[in-house]
């Protein structure tokens, strides 16, 4: 009898684990999280002058399909992947540029737009000596690495 409800007991747990809510970036948030990396990056005398913007499909889910007699095997694709490049310009002419990653959503709820997944994936400058203040540990780039989760939607 204990064995039972111990196992209905961690079956519970399971599946209220898998449908809670999921803690993302709203839209207000994300943009002044980006307005003050490039301000910080603009104090170390670089002036952004672009902005690059890309998507792309990224596929991880297979799916078996039957015909007939034969089984195969496919790709579904998932939800659209955004990459955002921001590019940085110094009065000599040395450049920096950042790339970040997110996905995005919309909460169906209140039809707010909102941003998941938000990571640095490329930093670069053309001046070795500039890297470790503008692309190093401590730099402001990791302020999108721990932006703060401040919506809760559905998955």
């Amino acid at each position: 009898m204990m064995k039972k409800v111990l196992i209905t007991m961690a079956a519970v747990l399971i599946l209220a684990s898998c449908t809670g809510p999921k803690y993302v970036t709203s839209e207000p948030t994300y943009n002044n999280t980006v307005d003050e990396v490039v301000a910080a990056i603009e104090e170390q005398g670089y002036t952004f002058t672009a902005k690059k913007h890309n998507r792309r499909n990224e596929r991880r889910h297979p799916v078996s399909h039957m015909e007939g007699d034969n089984t195969y095997s496919d790709w579904m694709p998932n939800d659209l992947i955004n990459l955002d490049t921001y590019c940085f310009v110094d009065g000599n002419g040395n450049t920096m540029q950042l790339e970040v990653q997110y996905r995005l959503g919309v909460n169906h709820q209140c039809g707010a737009i909102y941003y998941s997944e938000v990571q640095t994936v490329g930093c670069s400058t053309s001046n070795p000596e500039h890297y470790e203040s503008l692309c190093g540990d401590r730099s402001p780039i990791h302020l999108l690495d721990t932006i703060h989760k401040d919506m809760t939607v559905k998955p």
